[in-house]
């Protein structure tokens, strides 16, 4: 089982707002620890900083057009190996 996550960070500046965006993976994984552990790692992380003045429609677009674009393709490229 895994999750996708969106996360977001901003600062007001005096006449915009900079955010961080984070997308991110985790999935159970198992461990070897002597024995296997069961465990919830982040396998995928990306990271994008932008200035916006329209937050809304800029952290759509950045997180629809950039980072899950970004993600579909690596995770293309890992399932073609």
């Amino acid at each position: 089982m895994g999750a996708i996550f969106l996360k977001l960070h901003a600062i007001a500046l005096e006449k915009s707002t900079v955010i961080h965006l984070t997308l991110g993976v985790g999935e159970e994984t198992k461990v070897p620890r002597g024995s296997e552990v069961l465990s919830y790692a982040l396998t995928y992380s990306l990271h994008e900083m932008i200035e916006s003045h329209d937050i809304y429609k800029d952290v759509y677009e950045h997180s629809i057009n950039y980072l899950l674009d970004d993600f579909i393709e690596q995770l293309e490229e890992d399932n073609e190996q």
